[in-house]
């Protein structure tokens, strides 16, 4: 038992329009000067992609298995 391909997708829909979202916003922040509030929401952001790669990557190792 397990979760197969089809809802593992799914289940990452979620994160994916986040990131997005956030590219949006963070792009906007700096076109419109607001540099300090960019800079804050880009190491913010950093480390949420970050730990979700790693969370990613983890659970795609174990199901190589």
């Amino acid at each position: 038992m397990g979760w197969s391909k089809e809802f593992a997708g799914n289940a990452l829909m979620g994160p994916i329009l986040y990131f997005l979202n956030m590219v949006f916003i963070l792009s906007v922040t700096f076109y419109i000067g607001e540099y300090f509030i960019g800079v804050i929401s880009l190491s913010i952001f950093s480390g949420l992609i970050i730990l979700t790669i790693l969370k990613v990557r983890h659970a795609l190792s174990i199901s190589a298995k």
